[in-house]
């Protein structure tokens, strides 16, 4: 009988109420849990973009305009970010798509605020079907 390996992966969200002023506090937790995957919403970041944080990528998508709210990002450990993709949709919807162990993972970062009640479709219209395509 053949054994089969498993890895285990861990994937995390957190609400951080503003990344840039808590970056090294964050970071902090986030190595002690030895996240895997974390998905960080309320980032208040400004703009699209990219940063190497040591062990892991860090990918953001947020707003242009003052004050800042929303922003959403994903921090991939370096080591699982094969074939890597990723797309910012809007300030608050984020994709991500990677190879892990030969299998296509997509990770969809969403910052929603529990005082909308309407459904995807209305909220983000034409952004649940770009999400959609990614699947």
């Amino acid at each position: 009988m053949q054994k089969h390996k498993y890895q285990t992966f861990t994937f995390g969200t957190w609400n951080v109420m503003g990344f840039s002023k808590r970056k090294r506090e964050v970071l902090s937790e986030i190595r002690r849990e030895n996240h895997d995957v974390v998905v960080l919403t309320e980032t208040k970041l400004r703009g699209v973009g990219g940063e190497d944080l040591e062990e892991y990528f860090h990918f953001y998508s947020g707003i242009y305009s003052d004050p800042a709210s929303a922003g959403v990002s994903i921090l991939l450990k370096k080591q699982l970010a094969i074939d890597l993709k990723w797309e910012s949709v809007s300030e608050r919807l984020i994709v991500a798509e990677f190879r892990i162990c030969e299998r296509t993972v997509v990770v969809i970062g969403v910052y929603w605020l529990k005082q909308l009640t309407c459904n995807i479709e209305r909220c983000f219209p034409g952004q649940a079907e770009k999400c959609n395509r990614k699947c």
